[in-house]
């Protein structure tokens, strides 16, 4: 199927875009992540978000029919939030776990397709899906039709997103070398939180190519910093997973709470915006809850001691001999062809 843009009717804001430190991640907003969505109350999550000040939302093509069910909250929310109240960011050119399409004709039909799913005229961002997995090559093709597709007015702002940061830099590097441009906006995940922080390291390099906003995503590293064990498939050691077990266990008797609030607060300290994903309405409060203590931290003088000391103590747990990252691609994976 080929897709067509919807028409243009929608006032395309043209003020740069200016991210929230909190965003809402929208993977959770379909089957591979919810066995039933529609038991998911996402009119009720977005809405919340957007009164809140939490007013980005993340989605990709990848996280199923998150697009889709996201666009149509969104629509029915639309008399209550006009279209300029929150800000779309999607992913494209990854098709599946190991098919990807940067090239410029798909990069298109991908926007114009989650323009129709996210029932939009206008995408606030829209980033490359996974840079890592594919070569400098590729990466430059897509982000020409990303140019493109700003200037016809489809797109705010353009970037990228993936897992790791130094492959990461020198994409960003190449495009403003070889394009020109500066890519808008960097999305990584699992690179700041109590186990690895090297975003912290790397934001400014990327600041200085020209990367006006940073999000920091996963801040509980899929599923490492909490109580329960690491999903079976989490690429790190057994090791790590075993510290994060422990470190869970001496948060809870000695200081009464939970490892994944206390993961969330530190990320939320990143100087950028963090992005979690929320299925139910209690999370999104609690997510919302940390935030505004971390901004009160930041206006206050002394504000955050306790959880500063908290947290120094928790990475000296957690980072120790572990390995900070793991590789991507991982070992043995191979790409298919289109």
């Amino acid at each position: 199927m080929v897709y067509t843009a919807v028409s243009k009717g929608e006032t395309v804001p043209d003020s740069p875009l200016t991210l929230p430190p909190l965003m809402i991640g929208g993977a959770v907003f379909s089957y591979h992540y919810n066995e039933d969505v529609s038991k998911v109350d996402t009119e009720a999550i977005l809405s919340r978000a957007i009164s809140s000040g939490a007013n980005a939302f993340d989605t990709s093509p990848y996280y199923g029919d998150s697009e889709t069910v996201m666009g149509e909250a969104l629509h029915n929310l639309r008399s209550k939030h006009p279209r300029n109240s929150y800000m779309l960011i999607t992913k494209c050119g990854r098709k599946s776990f190991d098919v990807f399409d940067y090239s410029p004709s798909w990069i298109r039909q991908s926007v114009m397709r989650s323009l129709q799913r996210l029932r939009t005229e206008y995408l606030d961002a829209v980033l490359l899906h996974d840079a890592e997995f594919t070569s400098v090559e590729e990466v430059l093709a897509g982000v020409s039709e990303f140019v493109k597709l700003r200037q016809e007015g489809y797109v705010r702002a353009f970037g990228l997103s993936g897992y790791t940061l130094s492959t990461l830099l020198s994409y960003v590097q190449a495009v403003k070398e070889q394009l020109g441009v500066s890519t808008e906006i960097l999305f990584s995940y699992c690179h700041y939180n109590l186990q690895n922080n090297s975003l912290a390291q790397y934001a400014p390099k990327f600041r200085a190519l020209g990367v006006k906003s940073i999000i920091n995503g996963s801040p509980l590293s899929m599923g490492l910093l909490r109580a329960e064990p690491a999903p079976e498939w989490h690429p790190a050691s057994p090791g790590l997973k075993a510290a994060c077990i422990s470190t869970s266990r001496h948060v809870e008797s000695v200081y009464g709470q939970k490892l994944a609030d206390v993961a969330l607060r530190y990320s939320l300290g990143f100087d950028g915006t963090t992005c979690v994903g929320c299925s139910t309405l209690p999370e999104l409060e609690a997510a919302l809850e940390a935030r505004d203590t971390v901004l009160t931290y930041k206006k206050s003088e002394k504000g955050g001691d306790v959880d500063g000391r908290m947290f120094k103590e928790l990475r000296s747990m957690l980072v120790g001999d572990y390995e900070m990252a793991w590789p991507v691609p991982p070992p043995g994976w191979v790409r298919k062809s289109q």
